[in-house]
């Protein structure tokens, strides 16, 4: 996902309110690059994360990448959601301070809820770089 994704309700006349995310490797390395996306897309009160790495084999990662339990998917997922709910309230303050300051501005929305859910997606793929993969 990336900031032109967000176009599509603009271009489209459509309101879209879930994302998918599908990644191949373990939800803390992706950390960064899954908020980037959830937070370039405003409007999204769902996000899906597919990960092609197994809840249990996040549950064994040892050091820094290992900071999941045994119940990772539902801990990264409150995890996320708690990461999106304080960016998102930090620009509704941000945008309030901008108003003030300059009367007359667009009256912030408050950030709306997020649901959050992780499911495994088992992949038969060999992902080559970041964008590109060779199916069997």
């Amino acid at each position: 996902a990336s900031q032109k994704d967000a176009l599509l309700p603009c271009l489209s006349g459509k309101r879209v309110t879930t994302l998918v995310i599908a990644i191949t490797q373990l939800l803390s390395d992706a950390h960064p690059l899954i908020l980037r996306a959830v937070l370039a897309h405003p409007q999204v009160s769902r996000v899906l994360v597919l990960s092609a790495v197994s809840e249990h084999a996040h549950a064994c990662q040892d050091g820094p990448s290992g900071d999941l339990g045994p119940e990772a998917f539902k801990e990264y997922g409150s995890m996320l959601q708690q990461d999106v709910q304080d960016m998102r309230e930090a620009n509704v303050a941000f945008a309030r301070q901008q108003q003030q300051a300059h009367p007359g501005a667009a009256s912030p929305q408050p950030p709306q809820p997020l649901s959050v859910e992780v499911r495994a997606l088992p992949l038969c793929i060999c992902a080559l770089d970041r964008s590109s993969f060779v199916l069997p």
